[in-house]
């Protein structure tokens, strides 16, 4: 598992392994630079990851150690709720809608 959290406010880059903070950096990157997944430095042509990647998450602020150690192990950053769970949160408010008007 390995997250890069970028903090625009501070210009540094932190780099993640398996929740453990490995490395700091100031890359001297800005944000209108182009985003490569899979490759090593700002040139996608060179360099590049050849394997699997899977679930890549871009988040619009930085993460904190909690939030990486949470994904570290295993969370769901947007859990899903189940068909059933949804669908009697739905029959539950119909119901009370109901009750409510019959009084």
């Amino acid at each position: 598992h390995f997250v890069a959290s970028y903090d625009r406010s501070t210009g540094q880059t932190k780099y993640y392994l398996d929740g453990d903070l490995k490395n700091t950096t100031s890359p001297g990157y800005g944000t209108g630079d182009n985003l490569v997944i899979g490759a090593l430095g700002q040139d996608a042509s060179s360099d590049n990851w050849y394997g699997w990647i899977d679930d890549v998450a871009i988040y619009d602020g930085p993460m904190g150690t909690d939030q990486i150690d949470f994904l570290a192990g295993g969370g769901d950053p947007n859990p899903i709720p189940e068909p059933a769970t949804t669908a009697l949160l739905i029959l539950g408010g119909v119901g009370a809608l109901l009750r409510r008007r019959r009084k």
